[in-house]
């Protein structure tokens, strides 16, 4: 029983040398997560953005365009 778990650590270290050897760029990376996550969440992409959502969304872009408008999100009728 001894030597099956002495040769299973050692698997597993040889496994573990392997991974750490793995060399991925910034850019790999990021394109590995985005398309994981995308293709986890594709039902949920593909649903329409809440309106209230879709307002803290317009109120960013105009605080990082710089535009001077109103913070609030926009009412709805």
């Amino acid at each position: 029983m001894r030597s099956s778990a002495v040769q299973f650590n050692h698997q597993f270290d040889r496994c573990r040398e392997s991974l750490n050897s793995l060399n991925f760029s910034q850019a790999q990376v990021n394109f590995i997560l985005g398309h994981s996550l995308a293709s986890i969440y594709q039902d949920v992409l593909k649903q329409p953005m809440p309106d209230q959502l879709r307002g803290l969304v317009h109120q960013l872009e105009r605080r990082i365009s710089g535009d001077p408008g109103r913070d609030e999100p926009e009412a709805s009728n």
